[in-house]
């Protein structure tokens, strides 16, 4: 992947108390928040942990880690690790979200729940592809174990397409998820959120998991 690429990866905890599905409502709501505030431009990663009081409201993240400091950081090629906050880009030959993952660490209470996000995904042939040194399996595990969360997303918005490339076939792209679900994230707790083509459209979400199979909006380039 060319340098000047990065890849999203948004991490957010929040506490239902219960067992009840995550809500996709305030799912989005958090992904346009926190890309709106830090406007980080191309393809980056960012992890965040949220407090179960409040999980909409991001006004003490945003207070803690500065909009100026994290571009800064990131701008340097350096991994951001803030309060609840942590951002990665690429540095060939890691990806941003083995940078991101590598080492990362989060506070969680019970019956937090863990979201990552992925601004472009699946990526076959590095961070889901096990014969590759820097996939992300491992350190998704290790990430779920560490911490005392009750529920756990993966949430990406776009399709991941190479550059200079027309995409990546899709039976490829649906063993990409079926993988990523088997790391420990599930089929059913992967998700699409991203803002449809269509004139005043908002922020949505959408289960890449259909009956126990991969969701054609989630594998399909023209999907608006």
């Amino acid at each position: 992947m060319d340098g000047r690429w990065m890849t999203v990866m948004l991490v957010i905890i929040v506490s239902n108390g219960c067992s009840a599905v995550v809500d996709q409502n305030q799912l989005a709501q958090l992904m346009k928040g926190i890309t709106h505030h830090y406007s980080i431009r191309g393809m980056y990663s960012l992890a965040l942990s949220i407090k179960s009081e409040d999980p909409v409201n991001l006004q003490n993240i945003f207070q803690c880690n500065p909009k100026e400091e994290v571009q800064r950081v990131i701008s340097d090629e350096q991994v951001y690790r803030g309060y609840r906050l942590s951002v990665a880009q690429v540095k060939k030959p890691e990806h941003a979200e083995y940078r991101l993952l590598n080492g990362l660490q989060l506070d969680s209470q019970d019956g937090d729940l863990l979201v990552l996000f992925s601004y472009a995904s699946p990526c076959p042939s590095t961070c889901t592809n096990s014969r590759n040194r820097y996939n992300i399996f491992n350190l998704i595990g290790n990430l779920i174990n560490s911490g005392r969360w009750s529920k756990h997303v993966f949430v990406f918005e776009k399709i991941f397409k190479p550059q200079n490339s027309q995409g990546i076939n899709k039976s490829k792209l649906i063993q990409a998820i079926v993988k990523l679900g088997n790391s420990g994230i599930g089929l059913e707790n992967i998700y699409r959120c991203y803002k449809p083509q269509t004139p005043n459209s908002n922020f949505q979400c959408t289960s890449c998991s259909v009956g126990g199979v991969v969701a054609n909006e989630c594998v399909n380039y023209n999907a608006k």
